[in-house]
């Protein structure tokens, strides 16, 4: 009993200082800080015009794999977080705004004067959502990789010489 208790404080101890693998995106003139947790979707754009959204994985230091790509951070020129629900929610207002309208169409007369008005709000609000979310542009922003891996592969990646 006294040799389990032991383990659980030591494991204990370990989850209490493991720090969670993200990207930090810091503004360079307010200092304000945002950290994307490894594996949350996330839309990126990169110097060469590419859009991918995805969840992502840190690989190295100064790499984010992404898409079946490896995306270096230094190629990154905006970023934003792009959450599930909202992708979902967005996609069903669209699905409904459509439904309403067709349904407008179908009933015709005076029913259409207050169905269409109420479908183009609705489709309007499906398209708005993804729109929403606050984006990092890197001319503002600084990108580091933040996580408890880092000194771990820096010893492995950068190899002592010795005499």
């Amino acid at each position: 009993m006294k040799q389990l208790l032991i383990i659980v404080l030591c494991m204990n101890s370990v989850w209490t200082y493991a720090q969670p693998r993200g990207i930090l995106a810091q503004n360079q003139y307010t200092k304000e800080a945002t950290f994307f947790k490894e594996f949350k979707r996330i839309q990126i754009e990169t110097k060469t015009g590419e859009r991918l959204v995805g969840r992502f994985q840190i690989i190295d230091d100064h790499t984010i794999f992404m898409d079946d790509e490896n995306i270096s951070v230094d190629n990154i020129v905006k970023m934003k977080s792009q959450s599930a629900l909202s992708a979902i929610f967005s996609t069903s207002l669209l699905v409904l705004g459509v439904s309403v309208g067709i349904f407008a169409i179908e009933v015709g007369g005076i029913g259409a004067v207050f169905l269409a008005p109420a479908a183009i709000l609705v489709f309007t609000a499906g398209i708005i959502i993804p729109v929403l979310g606050t984006s990092h542009p890197a001319y503002s922003w600084k990108y580091t990789i933040e996580g408890s891996d880092q000194g771990e592969q820096k010893e492995e990646t950068n190899p002592v010489n010795t005499p």
